[in-house]
């Protein structure tokens, strides 16, 4: 049975925090009566949680759970708007937004947190995005794009001195600041211990790959450590019509094999199995950088997968809820960021949907005829594009209002690479320090996965109708019908359980 008590306390964590990190700045008359509302309705329901009668024998949920869980969804939101509104003055209030838009030069101190991307035209510049930590010899926390010379040669990670000028007309939504223009670079910082390690195994990646085809030398990176640079543009296209750019960044799906990976490795018991998946997962964020986007991104990830190794694969939505509510509080820009929703959207896709439909084949569908094996591999291979497709349409509408026609046969028929793809580009990472032939092996093992992928998402965008525009609202007005459908037949179940 799936359990959505805390999906209540999810939603208005994530509404508060996107109301409250609006860029305009609430009065404080209005935060202080919300703020005295929500301390009054926690408090309210906190004193009328204790029971006054019995517990009866026959009763399936404990007298009070219902107020007790308004009063944590009162002191969820209440988190939320003060951390949202605490992130939005800072923004504000932030001197990089007072640089004379882009007017005057100003000297900072910045710390990439994505390796400096190459120019791919002549006249393009080298880009990169940064972490602003002091502008004009002030502390700052927002971040920019940097663009110009002197940034090739860094690394994520490293902190620079630069010179340049701040133009706030172009990505200058929060909590980004614009576009740093750098006329001059220097001094810079490299970190050392395991960071160091880390810079080392990503740059033995990238120069084990850069023999390869082109396709190789931008996928074996992307699927190990999310470093996509290399990408040529026709195939970036193609994922992109295809739905398969998640392939090439830290997502769910690399998370979910790399820790079944590691639960086949470990013995059956659940402490050496979750001290594994905890190390395994500290590995990751330390390769390809614990910035918030891929903290986020792990942790509504590993969800499944731990309550698998738990043996309570109904908690999986619990827990989800459980690290949206505290990842929208810690930090209040993730409820306006597309990337921690359409992570959230297609976790909750593979443990619902996705889930159910896996056990009802095989409930439903015979597995002693090679008919019914055949048709339950079918459905595990559909089952998951087909739902993620569908839950994250609505936010991808938002962005490019048309629809991706092949994209859960592109996805389904590039699952079977994922796997090894993935698993031998992390192998050909850690072993490049090492053992110089067998990472060139064992990438040279992934370009055959990753060969695989690029042909498939060239000949799923080569079809007919490759991109469909469709109109918003009436797909907005298919999954209100949906909604309605589903929740009347819920319903129906309901009176008839109750009837019996």
């Amino acid at each position: 049975m799936v359990d959505l008590r805390l999906l209540p306390c999810a939603i208005a964590a994530w509404a508060a925090s996107w109301w409250a990190t609006t860029t305009s700045a609430t009065p404080p008359g209005p935060r202080r009566l919300l703020i005295a509302c929500a301390l009054a309705g926690a408090a309210a329901a906190c004193v009328l949680t204790r029971p006054r009668c019995p517990r009866p024998k026959h009763a399936l949920t404990a007298p009070g759970s219902a107020r007790l869980g308004a009063a944590i969804v009162c002191a969820a939101a209440l988190g939320a708007l003060a951390t949202g509104w605490a992130a939005a003055d800072s923004y504000n209030a932030d001197p990089a937004r007072a640089t004379g838009g882009g007017r005057t030069a100003v000297t900072a101190r910045v710390r990439l947190v994505q390796d400096p991307a190459p120019a791919r035209s002549r006249h393009a510049e080298t880009t990169a995005r940064a972490r602003l930590l002091t502008v004009g010899g002030a502390p700052s926390g927002a971040y920019a794009l940097l663009r110009g010379p002197g940034i090739a040669d860094a690394a994520r990670g490293d902190e620079l001195d630069v010179v340049g000028t701040i133009d706030p007309s172009s990505y200058s939504e929060a909590p980004n600041a614009g576009v740093l223009r750098v006329t001059r670079a220097s001094a810079p910082h490299r970190p050392g211990g395991v960071w160091a390690w880390a810079r080392s195994v990503r740059a033995h990646l990238v120069r084990t790959c850069s023999a390869m085809s082109p396709q190789a030398r931008a996928l074996v990176p992307g699927m190990a450590i999310g470093d996509d640079r290399a990408l040529p543009a026709g195939l970036e296209d193609a994922m992109r019509t295809t739905s398969l750019t998640h392939l090439t960044a830290v997502s769910g799906s690399h998370i979910v094999i790399v820790l079944a990976v590691v639960s086949l490795a470990v013995p059956g018991r659940r402490i050496p199995r979750a001290l594994s998946t905890a190390a395994v997962l500290a590995l990751i964020l330390l390769l390809v950088g614990p910035e918030p986007s891929v903290v986020r991104s792990v942790a509504t990830a590993a969800v499944s997968a731990l309550a698998l190794i738990a043996a309570r694969p109904g908690q999986a939505c619990a827990a989800l809820c459980a690290v949206v509510t505290a990842t929208v509080i810690i930090d209040p820009w993730a409820s306006r960021s597309y990337g921690f929703a359409l992570s959230v959207l297609a976790a909750l896709a593979v443990i619902g949907p996705a889930a159910a439909a896996v056990r009802w084949s095989a409930r439903r569908l015979r597995g002693d005829t090679a008919l019914g094996r055949a048709l339950r591999h079918l459905v595990g291979a559909v089952a998951v594009p087909a739902a993620c497709q569908v839950f994250v349409m609505p936010v991808l509408l938002t962005l490019d209002p048309s629809v991706p026609t092949w994209a859960v046969l592109a996805n389904a028929l590039a699952e079977p690479a994922v796997a090894p793809a993935t698993v031998a580009a992390l192998s050909a990472a850690l072993l490049g320090p090492y053992w110089q032939a067998g990472a060139a092996w064992c990438a040279w093992a992934s370009s055959w996965a990753t060969g695989w992928i690029a042909w498939v998402a060239e000949a799923c965008a080569d079809l007919p109708g490759a991109r469909l525009e469709v109109p918003v609202p009436a797909v907005v007005g298919a999954y209100l019908v949906g909604a309605g459908a589903y929740a009347a037949a819920r319903a129906r179940a309901l009176r008839r359980g109750a009837r019996r």
